[in-house]
């Protein structure tokens, strides 16, 4: 999806035109966005850590985009937490746990 958003018609052509729509992948990005005044952050992925991708989505999804974004998250000092089962644990347990105490404490 993200060649569209540029403008391609074609992955392929997203990756032949890489250069011109540089800036605007890194714009794209949340990962270059994190700042130590974010709010917490709390991720939570499934265990697949395959690499290569085993296909569009789940690359778009990998699990090491999360572990990458809290090593960018832990550089900055921003309070991130991160669950992928046999990789990270959290002491949040539920989504709706960490934003109950984030947002009522």
């Amino acid at each position: 999806m993200i060649y569209m958003a540029v403008g391609e018609l074609t992955i392929e052509g997203a990756l032949e035109n890489y250069a011109p729509h540089r800036d605007l992948y890194v714009e794209f990005s949340a990962y270059n966005h994190v700042t130590s005044d974010d709010p917490p952050l709390k991720m939570s992925h499934g265990g697949d850590m395959t690499l290569p991708s085993k296909s569009a989505g789940h690359g778009i999804h990998h699990p090491v985009y999360d572990v990458k974004m809290k090593e960018k998250a832990d550089s900055v000092g921003q309070k991130c937490h991160l669950a992928i089962p046999r990789t990270s644990e959290t002491t949040y347990r539920s989504t709706n746990g960490f934003l109950k105490e984030k947002l009522l404490n």
